[in-house]
């Protein structure tokens, strides 16, 4: 089967005039080069696709007769694009804010830490910030601070 015909049958491109442009503008590779729009792809096939600045890494499994609908896709298709966004990460810092003196009390210190989980599309995270304002023995002028948030990506493949 022809590669712009896979694309458009497996909804990766919404159009095989589409897929077939990207095929020769270089944004479809297979072992890293450049394929033509009509280059035959087999079932164990693996290419890469360059879309809207990502790149995705994807293994046919089977080759469709026609146009595919999105809920057996996977049937046909699979993603082996690593997605390093996802995951757990952790964070702290502490530094000076202002020029250090000759006492530590007369410094102002802040630090941070906080944690994000990414999982696909949602991103959640919480961060806790605390400013000393440098006087000895007095927490009227110190800050704290706590942050949440979540956050969805929102794309065409959702």
């Amino acid at each position: 089967m022809r590669i712009d015909l896979f694309l458009w049958y497996s909804r990766i491109f919404k159009s095989r005039t589409i897929a077939s442009n990207s095929c020769k503008k270089g944004h479809v590779k297979l072992n890293d080069k450049s394929i033509k729009p009509s280059y035959e792809v087999f079932i164990g096939s693996v290419f890469t696709v360059k879309k809207n600045q990502i790149l995705n890494k994807y293994e046919i499994l089977d080759l469709p007769t026609s146009r595919v609908g999105a809920k057996i896709l996977n049937l046909y298709l699979f993603s082996i694009t690593a997605d390093v966004m996802d995951g757990l990460m952790i964070f702290a810092g502490k530094g000076d804010k202002g020029v250090a003196t000759a006492t530590a009390e007369e410094e102002d210190d802040h630090s941070t830490y906080g944690l994000k989980y990414t999982m696909g599309a949602i991103t959640a995270g919480y961060q806790h910030s605390e400013i000393d304002d440098g006087t000895a023995g007095s927490t009227a002028g110190d800050t704290e601070t706590d942050a949440f948030g979540v956050a969805f990506a929102i794309n065409e493949n959702l």
